[in-house]
Parts: structure tokens; C-alpha cells; sequence
């Protein structure tokens, strides 16, 4: 129960408490904050905010700070990009006094779009020790920018012919830019040829265009072609670069998207009947390239070429009726070679087909040297133009690019006399019924070509034979046995490619007692199933699979036993 003298403390509390909180809240009424904000800004140019703070109190505002942040794609002008908060300290401000304060700003991208900049002020009240602050907020509508850059031609691209890109920038501001720079990053598709304003710096996208005065303008046309397949998509992207209160910026970049429009011949390579095959070292390939002349006009002296690319292609075994040369991996098929180029009428198709196998090893020197593929780039030309196409020869480009799958070895040895594993045998041999003997086994794994999930290597322990519980490994887990399936199985979650390969192999370890029965006198004794390995190939998707075959007591492995030793004796 309460008494009389504690519920009157409550109560001075509760009015204390709601006085300090009725100061904290209503000090913000002795801060008049006013953002004069532009009615729009430009990209590229600055311009000056200025901040009004105004003491509408009846005491002095000491240590008042005003703290600009700014949205991303803006800065302070002569500050790095990176800085988007700036706090500046302007003392102590009089009763009735107002403090304008100006920020040089300029916005870089937020091309329209409406941009908010934050401003809070905090003071202490020279009659109170508390802090305060006041906050506001104003939205900035971004129009376009002050340089407009285009770049034109880009509308209707064919693969292989000419293309001229117009570049135009214009300075539609009232202000000079300075030091302009200028970038553009090509689509992987497109090939330079020229420039009628020569790039800077040795590279084939890079201008400086110096200054540019307010109303002028410069444009130049840059050549080159697009080479793809039908619909290959890519961008080209144009960045300027100028000079704003002795800081370069990076202002917006203007982005064309460009699409390969569909050739009217078409082509299409399948390997062994597969749009996606998954190769592996040593086998024949069969490639075939099918054409449709998708025209209403015949086609003329129609050339057909081939390149073959990637390091497991063996391209000294070739087979094929056009014109191979196994050092550059080229062939070629034209109407000399097949009469049937000498004119592809209207909707017409044919083909073409060749053979290659894959070389039986893998390349491999360093660990690098993994996700192996095999290219084959199709491309047919005709002379012949159909009307209307606004392209100035018939061209096509196809490419299939083929993933190889990694591969696995396991290796299993068995031994009596092991003293380099660490791991002590007893027993003796020959082998006699009813009498216990030990033995190690020893799995080495080596992982060709690509990095691999989900690796189980696993055997199952053959009658009369039983695991002694020691087991090790120079990687990863140990060995595990399982009473109920009497299998061993070595559990891995992932391998890197060439992991035993180029330096020691993977080796697992583990002892095994094996008991002799009648059955098995003047016989070898069996000791393990198949040995199988397992995993998953990250790079192709493909499951890969070993085996080793069964291990008996020949122990073939032991270089001190005699072929007897591992005999069945009474």
C-alpha cells in the first residue's frame, strides 16, 4: 500500500518528467530553419543551397551545428564522391540573430528523379545544459543534364555489317565545363575499326575532349561491327568525366542496349545430336552445322567457315569434306567444295558435318588449369542482299560452346608390412584358416579438371574380413564403417580441381582383420568389394564415377611379399 509521503514524490515526478519532456519538445520552436532549395538542378551542375537559421528565442543558442547529408549521386563540390555528410560548426548565434549558411552542391546522377537532402540543426540553449535538434527536409526535382550525350545508329543491328555509332554531346547549360573526358565500354560482341576523332591513350574508347563552352557542341562517329548469334543481346555505355571546383566527376552514364537482329540465313550447330552436350578426354565428337536460307530470294556463292578452339580438342584427327588446317583449327566449305553453295535458294536448307576427337588427357600443368571447354564458331556469307535489309552483305554467326567433364581415379592398395602409415600389422603369412591377420588399406583419390562436390568413396568388407576400428587420412575425414552393410566409405564434401594431381594424392588409410575359412584353402582370400568413387562436377553438373576392382590377399601392392604369401593355407 502506498503512503501518503510516497505518492506525493510520485506526483513531483510525474510533473518534473513531463516538464523536461514539454522543453525538449517545444525548444524546436526557437529554431526557425529555412532550406531554399532550386526549383530543378541539373546533372554536372553546381549549385548553392543556402541555409538560414534564425534564434527566435530569448536566450543565446550556444555550440549550434548544422549537418547536411546528401542522397546518393550527390556531393559537395570540391569534395570526393564518396562524402555525403558534412557538419559544420557555427558557434554561438544571438537572441534574434539569423545565420545563412551555403552549401556549393551538384548532383551526378538522379536524372528525373526528385532527390531529398536532409538538414539538422542542434544547439544548446544557454538557459538549459539539454541539447536540441531541429530537422527538415527538401526535395530537389533532377531535370537531365547539363551535357546531353547521345550516341545514335545503334536502332537495327545485323551481325557482321558496318555499323556507325554518332556520338554527340552538347552543353545545354549556362556554364562552361572543363576538362571533359569521355568513356565508352563496348559490348563484348563489338569490334572497333575506327574513329573519326582518334582516341586517347593507346585505347579505342577513350577521348579527352578538353572544354566546352556553354551552347557548343562535338560529335564523331566511331565504325565498327557487331559479330553474334541471332538476338545476342549487349550495351553500350558512354560515361563523361569533368572538372568541378578542381575535383573531376563522373557524371551519369547514358546506356544503349543493343539486340542482334535475327539474320535471314539462319544457323544452328548440334555436337552428337545435342544442342548440350558434356564432353569428356578421349572421344569422337561429330559436329553437325545446318543453314536456311530464310529469304525469298536465292543466295549466292554462299561461303561456310568454321573455328575450333580449346585445348582438348586432338585437331590432328579432323574428318570432314571441306578444306581443314589442323594448325589454326579452321575449316572451310564453299562452292568449290560443295556445288550446293553456288545457290541456296529461297527457304532452302542443307548441312554440313565433321568429325574430332578430344584429346585422351587433360592438359593440366598448374591448378589453373581446370573448366575445360570446347568452341566451335560457325559463320556462313553471302554477297547476296535482299531488299530492303539495309545490311550490305547476308551474314550469319553461330556459336556452341561445349563444357568437359572433370574425371576421378581411385586407387586401392592393401598391405601387410606398413610401417610408413604408422599403423602396425599382426599376424603372419601365408594365411591360415582360423587364424587372424591384419592388414592396411590404402585409397588414393586424384581429382582431374574441375572442382567436385559430394565425393563418397565406399567398398564393402568381404566375409571373413572385419574393420580393427583405425583409420586415417591426409585429408578432410577418415573412413567410417557401417555395421549394418559392412561398407567403408569415405565421406568428402568437396575437391578442388587437380587436388592429387599436381601434388600428392589424396590418400585415406585404414586396418582390416581378416580370418580365413575351409572354403578359401588354395585360393586367394577375397577382402573387398569394388571400390567406387563418387561426386558431383560443379563446372559440367555431371556425376562422376570410378572404380577400382576387387582386392584380394595377393596384396600385389607389397613389394616384400612372395605371390604365396597371400595363398590360404591349412
Amino acid at each position: 500500500m502506498f503512503t501518503l509521503k510516497r505518492i506525493f514524490f510520485i506526483g513531483i515526478a510525474v510533473v518534473v518528467m513531463g516538464s523536461i519532456g514539454y522543453i525538449y519538445t517545444s525548444r524546436n520552436r526557437d529554431v526557425r530553419l529555412v532550406i531554399q532549395a532550386p526549383s530543378e538542378a541539373y546533372l554536372g551542375i553546381p549549385f548553392e543551397l543556402p541555409i538560414e537559421i534564425g534564434n527566435q528565442s530569448r536566450s543565446v543558442l550556444n555550440d549550434v551545428t548544422v549537418a547536411i547529408s546528401l542522397p546518393p549521386g550527390a556531393v559537395f563540390a570540391g569534395s570526393n564522391e564518396t562524402k555525403t555528410l558534412e557538419q559544420r560548426q557555427l558557434g554561438n548565434v544571438g537572441e534574434g540573430s539569423l545565420v545563412i549558411e551555403k552549401i556549393q552542391l551538384v548532383f551526378l546522377q538522379g536524372k528525373d528523379t526528385n532527390q531529398i537532402i536532409k538538414v539538422a540543426v542542434s544547439y544548446s540553449p544557454q538557459s538549459l545544459g539539454a541539447r536540441f535538434e531541429t530537422i527538415k527536409e527538401v526535395s530537389v526535382p533532377i531535370k537531365n543534364s547539363g551535357i546531353v550525350l547521345k550516341m545514335a545508329g545503334l536502332d537495327t543491328i545485323s551481325s557482321g555489317s558496318d555499323l556507325n555509332i554518332e556520338v554527340t554531346y552538347k552543353n545545354e547549360s549556362d556554364i562552361d565545363f572543363r576538362n571533359l573526358e569521355l568513356t565508352i565500354t563496348y559490348p563484348a560482341l563489338f569490334e572497333f575499326q575506327e574513329a573519326t576523332l582518334k582516341p586517347d591513350k593507346k585505347s579505342n574508347n577513350y577521348w579527352q575532349l578538353g572544354d566546352l563552352r556553354s551552347g557548343s557542341e562535338g560529335k564523331f562517329i566511331i565504325k565498327g561491327m557487331m559479330v553474334g548469334p541471332d538476338n545476342a543481346t549487349g550495351e553500350f555505355v558512354a560515361m563523361l568525366k569533368t572538372q568541378i571546383a578542381n575535383q573531376s566527376y563522373a557524371l551519369e552514364p547514358e546506356r544503349v542496349p543493343v539486340t542482334i537482329a535475327p539474320s535471314p540465313l539462319l544457323l544452328n550447330i548440334k555436337l552428337n545430336d545435342q544442342s548440350e552436350y558434356i564432353a569428356v578426354p578421349g572421344e569422337d565428337l561429330v559436329y553437325t552445322i545446318t543453314y536456311l536460307n530464310n529469304t525469298n530470294v536465292a543466295l549466292r556463292n554462299v561461303t561456310l567457315r568454321t573455328q575450333l578452339s580449346g585445348a582438348l580438342f586432338n585437331l590432328q584427327t579432323i574428318e570432314t569434306n571441306g578444306l581443314a588446317r589442323p594448325d589454326n583449327g579452321t575449316i572451310v566449305w564453299d562452292n568449290q567444295i560443295l556445288p550446293e553453295l553456288n545457290l541456296i535458294d529461297a527457304k532452302s536448307a542443307g548441312a554440313v558435318q565433321f568429325k574430332v576427337k578430344t584429346l585422351t588427357e587433360y592438359p593440366i600443368r598448374r591448378f589453373s588449369d581446370k573448366n575445360f571447354t570446347l568452341k566451335v564458331k560457325a559463320e556462313i556469307e553471302s554477297p547476296t542482299v535482299p531488299e530492303l535489309m539495309g545490311i550490305n552483305r547476308t551474314y550469319s554467326l553461330q556459336i556452341l560452346e561445349t563444357r568437359v567433364a572433370g574425371s576421378l581415379m581411385i586407387d586401392t592398395k592393401g598391405f601387410f608390412r606398413d610401417a610408413t602409415s604408422g599403423i602396425l600389422n599382426n599376424g603372419s603369412l601365408p594365411l591360415r584358416v582360423g587364424r587372424p591377420t591384419q592388414m592396411t588399406i590404402h585409397w588414393l583419390l586424384r581429382n582431374y579438371a574441375n572442382d567436385l562436390n559430394g565425393v563418397e568413396v565406399q567398398t564393402t568388407l568381404l566375409e571373413g574380413v572385419r574393420f580393427t576400428g583405425q583409420s586415417q587420412s591426409n585429408f578432410g575425414s577418415v573412413p567410417t564403417y557401417d555395421e549394418g552393410s559392412h561398407r567403408m566409405v569415405w565421406n568428402l564434401s568437396s575437391i578442388a580441381a587437380n587436388k592429387g594431381v599436381i601434388d600428392q594424392p589424396l590418400e585415406a588409410v585404414f586396418q582390416i582383420e581378416v580370418i580365413p575359412m575351409n572354403a578359401m584353402i588354395s585360393n586367394y582370400m577375397p577382402l573387398l568389394s569394388e571400390t567406387i568413387v563418387k561426386a558431383t562436377d560443379i563446372f559440367s553438373g555431371k556425376e562422376i564415377v570410378a572404380r577400382d576392382a576387387i582386392l584380394t590377399s595377393a596384396l600385389p601392392d607389397d613389394a616384400t611379399l612372395r605371390s604365396q604369401d597371400g595363398v590360404v593355407q591349412p
